[in-house]
């Protein structure tokens, strides 16, 4: 089995892809707690159809582009647009890892 994980080394390749698959793409500098700008802090943002994602890293980009054209381009637009019906896989995981561990 080969071992995948993320690594900044990803970024330009996730860029790409979400290049490649017709989404805007910018940075824009971060604020930290106390309101100045940060300029190690990046926020990635995709557009596409009127719609704006972002993302702490390319990565995460991606992923949030994946899901959108999982629902395809003409779902409505509005609070959770991303939700689909289904289990709770998350709290299954989380149960199978720590069976009876009341602390998650």
């Amino acid at each position: 089995m080969h071992q995948v994980e993320s690594h900044p080394k990803m970024y330009n390749l996730c860029l790409r892809v979400l290049q490649r698959r017709g989404w805007t793409l910018h940075v824009e500098r971060t604020a930290d707690r106390y309101g100045r700008i940060d300029p190690v802090r990046v926020c990635w943002i995709a557009t596409i159809n009127e719609y704006e994602l972002y993302a702490f890293n390319p990565i995460e980009l991606l992923g949030l582009a994946e899901i959108y054209e999982h629902k395809g381009p003409n779902q409505p637009s509005g609070p959770y647009w991303w939700t689909v019906d289904g289990p709770n896989i998350w709290d299954q995981l989380i149960e199978q890892a720590f069976p009876g561990d009341d602390s998650s």
